[in-house]
């Protein structure tokens, strides 16, 4: 019913701008057809024919900006199990796509590496992102993006210099909870903390809202009152985390940016980071 808003190889329906799309194929939408081909039909120019009547759910491009400044995206498959014989041909195509990432290498994934919350153990995505840094250049990794939990999370577990890695889940209900950790000592691994700040300022919005949620729930998400020296817990029913990332490349490099879901709906930037060749990531 949205095929008219996808950009693709098929003539518009009107005379509309269209949005042009790259799916991250996720860890059910090939389970009952392992060659994929209804996926790739859905979006139009996705989906290389690899032989034999299947679909390659992988696949990577060049954006250029500015004079001349290449920056290298990959959209991996993490589901190892559910690919069959088609793991293998991913893993020759990833090894030579990432060698060459200009000015840097952003990856796309359903399943993020790096993630707080119920583990899931997934070898794929161990598997692939071991073969990114033994093949892409050393420092060429400038951010990983995937989904998984409905909420969202942000860390940089190398710090400035390294690449920042983003949960962008969920969109609707149920949102799932998101755990924090102390203020003293988050636990492993440890959220950026200019996105720390972001989830204390929308707490903040909703305490001060019209129909605020329970003071337990504040409490629970700020590790105060009775719940201080506990681990912060953000109920994912009572304080959302849905909302809105945006990733910008520019001739000064990439700008990333998180919009929160408000209390009235709304969507409102809480926090922005810049990276930049000399200071790496940067919050704003």
């Amino acid at each position: 019913q949205f095929a008219g808003l996808i950009d693709g190889s098929v003539a518009p329906p009107s005379a509309l701008r269209r949005i042009p799309v790259v799916p991250v194929v996720g860890d059910r939408d090939c389970v009952k057809q392992p060659s994929c081909q209804d996926f790739a039909a859905v979006f139009p120019g996705f989906g290389q024919d690899i032989g034999f009547g299947r679909v390659a759910t992988w696949q990577g491009f060049d954006l250029v900006v500015g004079v001349n400044q290449s920056w290298r995206v990959v959209v991996i498959d993490s589901n190892k199990k559910e690919l069959g014989s088609r793991w293998r041909e991913q893993v020759v195509w990833l090894k030579e796509a990432v060698r060459a990432p200009g000015e840097g290498l952003i990856v796309l994934l359903h399943e993020s590496p790096l993630r707080r919350g119920k583990a899931v153990d997934n070898e794929g995505v161990s598997e692939l992102m071991d073969l990114i840094s033994e093949h892409a250049p050393l420092m060429s990794l400038r951010a990983v993006i995937g989904a998984g939990p409905a909420n969202s999370q942000a860390f940089l577990p190398e710090g400035a210099l390294g690449p920042i890695h983003v949960v962008a889940g969920g969109g609707g209900a149920p949102a799932e909870t998101l755990e924090r950790g102390l203020k003293s000592r988050p636990s492993d691994p440890a959220l950026a903390e200019a996105f720390e700040r972001a989830l204390d300022a929308l707490v903040d919005d909703y305490a001060s809202s019209d129909a605020p949620p329970s003071q337990k729930a504040i409490d629970e998400a700020l590790g105060s009152g009775s719940f201080d020296g506990f681990a912060r817990s953000m109920d994912g029913g009572a304080l959302p985390t849905h909302g809105w990332w945006k990733l910008k490349l520019s001739d000064a490099g990439l700008m990333l940016a998180w919009r929160a879901r408000a209390p009235r709906g709304e969507l409102v930037e809480r926090v922005r980071w810049a990276w930049s060749k000399d200071s790496g990531w940067q919050a704003l």
